[in-house]
């Protein structure tokens, strides 16, 4: 087993974790038939999924970018994938789904606070990887620094706003898209 291979397993693990939380969540949601839905928790949650499955995806082209593996190395890359844990354990009111009434629009404004502030947290992580295992350059992240302003700027004004929040989700799953469909997301071994 080679460093890498060593590497990949906790961070799928991890990764695993977290696709399991937000698939037991909807799972949940869909047995209990006292739910009031909500479109921005709902476009949350794909996000949330969305970015865990980039992130397993792109963690695989580190095998080919790090030469040398280090535990301080390691554990920096393991920040990303704890956050989008976390992230997706934060979306699911679980101590309210089983035969109980649960309002996931009240859920989510309860909690988005925290889920951007991890989102936050994830665009800065993804800018400080790029730059030190992938060979980016600030300049070359406009989208991230865009996106973690994003996130910030709803943090710092508490913005109650229900269609801003779902026109700002809704522009981050057009980008999803564009981004599917432009780039070239094949792995070259």
């Amino acid at each position: 087993m080679n460093p890498f291979e060593y590497v990949i397993i906790l961070t799928s693990l991890i990764l695993g974790l977290g696709v399991t939380q937000i698939l037991v969540g909807v799972a949940n949601l869909i047995t209990n038939k006292n739910i009031k839905w909500s479109l921005p928790h709902s476009m949350m949650t794909v996000l949330v999924f969305l970015t865990q499955i980039q992130e397993w995806w792109i963690t695989y082209t580190y095998s080919m970018t790090v030469e040398e593996w280090s535990l301080p190395l390691v554990m920096l890359l393991m920040i990303y994938p704890i956050l989008l844990f976390v992230a997706a354990r934060v979306l699911f009111p679980y101590d309210e789904i089983e035969n109980k009434s649960v309002d996931l629009e009240a859920y989510f404004w309860k909690k988005w606070p925290a889920i951007y502030t991890i989102f936050f947290l994830i665009a800065i992580t993804s800018i400080l990887q790029n730059v030190l295992f992938s060979g980016y350059q600030l300049s070359d992240q406009i989208l991230q620094f865009l996106l973690a302003a994003s996130f910030l700027f709803f943090i710092l004004t508490r913005l109650p706003n229900r269609l801003v929040h779902i026109l700002f989700l809704g522009l981050q799953l057009i980008v999803w898209a564009v981004y599917l469909y432009k780039e070239d997301l094949i792995i070259k071994v």
